[in-house]
C-alpha cells in the first residue's frame, strides 16, 4: 500500500501538469474557433452593409439624374418665350426659385453620393484587412 501511495504522490503532479496542458490546448483551440467565427460574422456584416450602400447609392444617383433633367428642362423652357409682359416676369421669378431649389437638391444628392462612395471605400479596405488576417 505504501508503494501505491508513493507512486500516486509522484504521478499526481505529472498527471496534473498533463491535464493542465491539455486544457490549455483545448482552450486555445476554442479561442481560435471563436475568433474565426467573429471574423466570418464581421465579413457578413460588411457585405450586407456594402449591398445596402450600393442600393442607396444607386437610388441617390437616380434622384440626382432626375434633378439634373428637371434643371435642364427648366432652362430650356425659359428660352422659348422672351416677351416682356408681367406674366412672363412672374414666371421668370418662379422659374428662378425652381432653379434654386433644383440646384440645392442637386448639391444635396451629389454630396450624399460622395459620402456614400467614401464609406463604401472604407468598408472595402476593412474587408480586405479582415481577409489578410
Amino acid at each position: 500500500m505504501t508503494i501505491f501511495v508513493q507512486w500516486a504522490t509522484i504521478l499526481s503532479p505529472i498527471i496534473a501538469v498533463l491535464i493542465a496542458a491539455w486544457m490549455n490546448k483545448k482552450s486555445a483551440e476554442d479561442t481560435e474557433k471563436k475568433i474565426k467565427s467573429l471574423k466570418r460574422l464581421a465579413k457578413i456584416q460588411i457585405e450586407t452593409s456594402q449591398i445596402q450602400l450600393n442600393k442607396e447609392l444607386y437610388e441617390t444617383k437616380i434622384l440626382l439624374f432626375q434633378t439634373q433633367m428637371k434643371e435642364r428642362d427648366l432652362q430650356h423652357d425659359g428660352c422659348d418665350n422672351q416677351s416682356f409682359n408681367l406674366t412672363n416676369n412672374i414666371s421668370q421669378v418662379v422659374r428662378g426659385d425652381k432653379k434654386r431649389e433644383l440646384s440645392y437638391e442637386k448639391d444635396h444628392y451629389q454630396y450624399y453620393s460622395e459620402g456614400l462612395e467614401k464609406f463604401q471605400k472604407r468598408l472595402s479596405v476593412l474587408s480586405k484587412q479582415l481577409e489578410e488576417e
